[in-house]
């Protein structure tokens, strides 16, 4: 068979899967999805096991908390809109040969909005396409230098927009682990310099020149709820219903 036709059978015959897949009952409307993410991570700037670390060496390292959840309701049968708090600090420690601790970090918070649809393939198997604005700000934190305070009154806020794909697969009724895709664009406004001042952009600068890029792979576990109404779905009883089952005495 030529390629070409092939391809095209190819194509039809996901496009009539679409067409014919019926949409479960926790993908319809007034349906909820519900994620999260937590990660701690310690990373020491020496090979631990070295046999000739000094304390100094002990001393260095880095640890990153990143944390957000994921809660969302299906406005549509496949059409949902979900709200993703999320928080990221970064800290770094280091020891000098005097012995002296410095340290320095920074917080991000920020909220995303996900418009996602979804597409059953099959019983099992389910993709979603859609993405992510991100609002987030960042304030500094206070470190220390050498064990001298080290204020910083920085400032930023951070924006964000990620089109991502998904692929899910239903281990149970409503649970389906997921591996997901994401190209994101990132800009940072700078508000403030680390004494409190503000900041202040050079002439002739363009907010294309700050916007950076960045590949994102996930893999998750995400829980869905159907509406209350199918999800304990219950009887109407009429009142002649009543008198004929001699309920009425």
């Amino acid at each position: 068979m030529d390629r070409k036709v092939f391809l095209t059978v190819l194509v039809l015959l996901s496009f009539a899967a679409f067409g014919f897949a019926q949409t479960p009952d926790f993908l319809k409307a007034g349906g909820w999805e519900f994620g999260g993410n937590f990660m701690y991570s310690f990373r020491p700037d020496s090979p631990p096991f070295a046999a000739d670390l000094t304390e100094d060496d002990k001393g260095d390292y880095v640890q990153t908390i990143d944390a957000g959840a994921n809660a969302g309701i299906f406005l549509a049968d496949g059409f949902s809109l979900s709200l993703r708090p999320s928080l990221f600090w970064y800290g770094d420690h280091s020891v000098n040969s005097s012995n002296q601790v410095s340290t320095y970090g920074y917080l991000t918070m920020g909220v995303g909005v996900e418009p996602r649809y979804y597409i059953p393939l099959m019983a099992s198997l389910t993709i979603s396409v859609g993405g992510e604005f991100y609002f987030g700000i960042q304030p500094g934190l206070d470190g220390l230098s050498s064990d001298m305070d080290d204020p910083d009154d920085s400032l930023s806020l951070n924006f964000g927009l990620e089109p991502k794909v998904a692929v899910y697969y239903f281990i149970g009724d409503n649970v389906a682990p997921f591996a997901e895709a994401g190209y994101k664009f990132m800009y940072t406004r700078y508000l403030n310099n680390s004494d409190g001042s503000a900041y202040e952009y050079p002439d002739g600068a363009s907010l294309f020149d700050e916007v950076y890029t960045r590949f994102n792979f996930t893999i998750g576990l995400k829980f869905f709820l159907p509406s209350g109404s199918r999800a304990s779905q219950v009887e109407k009883t009429t009142f002649n219903d009543m008198i004929d089952k001699n309920m009425m005495k």
